[in-house]
């Protein structure tokens, strides 16, 4: 799924994209082809998730 990444920390970020709803709670985020990380859902809406690494 494509996503674009806002309010990014070293702690976690917001996304935004079409549909979050089928996301599972947590997952690997590939940022730009280059850096995976392990995220897990703190929040989530239609369009936006609040995710945290770890």
């Amino acid at each position: 799924m494509n996503c674009t990444v806002k309010n990014l920390s070293d702690a976690g970020a917001k996304l935004f994209g079409d549909n979050f709803l089928d996301i599972p709670d947590d997952f690997d985020l590939l940022m730009d082809g280059f850096e995976k990380r392990h995220c897990v859902v703190r929040w989530r809406k239609l369009k936006e998730i609040g995710i945290e690494f770890v």
